[in-house]
């Protein structure tokens, strides 16, 4: 039997929000087999179903998705981005794409072939503000991606293993030419002013297409694309597939029942043993939290305990 995952993106706004409350999802989450996920993004739990041995770098697989030329090379991704002074530290943020910026960006594409020394540079035309480098040799340092880093302090994201330090001064020789570049401007809160680099790895050996998706997020769309994961349509489940994966973002109270009737559906059909497992994963902020539901699960008399406002936004109620 197929079974789903189902991502949802809540904004950590909603907490104090009393309409958060829905009696089904409480009833739900009673029965489940819910924990923490410390230190990653929906993004790498996105990866990491698709795993066919070692990490999955999400570089080729972009570089794959707009037909690039991927094999023999090893490749990283240059995400440009806005950084901003806090009280003790710097924050990052995903630079948005401008039109008005066009000639800024594809300086900063020169910028980077200098200052990174790579054998190749790529920009997306999916995705104008990341770029693809390409080296022949493998880059020892780990990174991850500025989707979770953006929830950090930049001290706390930075590069780790034996290349790192080399990596992070690339970084900074990035961000001091790039002020340069912007003289008086590089104050703007629009402006990019940074380089985030990750994703780092070499092009998958498998292509799974045991994987069907339906991703709101066009980052997640790219990659699947370059997996070469199937395309479900609305919110179906596919059965030529082993693992449906959907994405759903609440962006008003109003959306949670939509995701709610969705979740009540897929129960049914576990009920009915068409489906043998729901895993929920809920992104609150930084936090992400796994709900995991299975035929057992639903046997169990339904006993309150901390609801779905408290949970999601009290990590300590697990």
């Amino acid at each position: 039997m197929p079974r789903v995952a189902l991502f949802i993106k809540f904004p950590e706004s909603m907490g104090s929000d009393a309409s958060f409350h829905h009696p089904a999802l409480n009833k739900l989450l009673s029965r489940a087999n819910v924990k923490a996920r410390p230190d990653t993004s929906l993004l790498e739990l996105y990866l990491n179903f698709n795993q066919t041995g070692e990490q999955l770098g999400a570089a080729p697989i972009l570089a794959k998705s707009e037909g690039i030329p991927i094999d023999g090379k090893n490749w990283i991704v240059a995400q440009l981005i806005q950084q901003h002074a806090g009280m003790n530290d710097v924050f990052t943020t995903p630079a948005v794409f401008s039109p008005e910026h066009e000639d800024l960006y594809a300086e900063y594409g020169n910028i980077l072939g200098h200052t990174t020394g790579c054998e190749d540079i790529y920009r997306l035309k999916t995705h104008p503000t990341i770029f693809l480098l390409s080296y022949s040799d493998k880059q020892n340092f780990k990174t991850i991606p500025l989707e979770r880093a953006k929830h950090s302090p930049m001290s706390a994201s930075l590069p780790t293993g034996s290349s790192a330090h080399l990596w992070i001064s690339k970084a900074n020789e990035f961000q001091m030419a790039a002020n340069l570049l912007l003289g008086s401007s590089s104050a703007s809160t629009t402006t990019p002013n940074g380089v985030w680099f990750w994703g780092e790895g070499a092009p998958p050996q498998v292509k799974n297409t045991n994987i069907s998706v339906n991703f709101e997020s066009a980052i997640l769309q790219t990659l699947a694309k370059g997996m070469g994961n199937t395309f479900a349509s609305g919110g179906g489940i596919s059965n030529k597939t082993e693992l449906t994966i959907i994405e759903r973002t609440i962006k008003a109270p109003d959306d949670l029942f939509a995701v709610t009737s969705l979740m009540e559906s897929l129960t049914k059909k576990i009920k009915q043993l068409k489906l043998s497992r729901l895993d929920i994963f809920v992104e609150v902020g930084p936090r992400i939290f796994e709900v995991s539901v299975n035929f057992v699960n639903l046997l169990k008399i339904w006993r309150p305990r901390a609801n779905a406002n408290a949970l999601f936004f009290n990590e300590s109620a697990i």
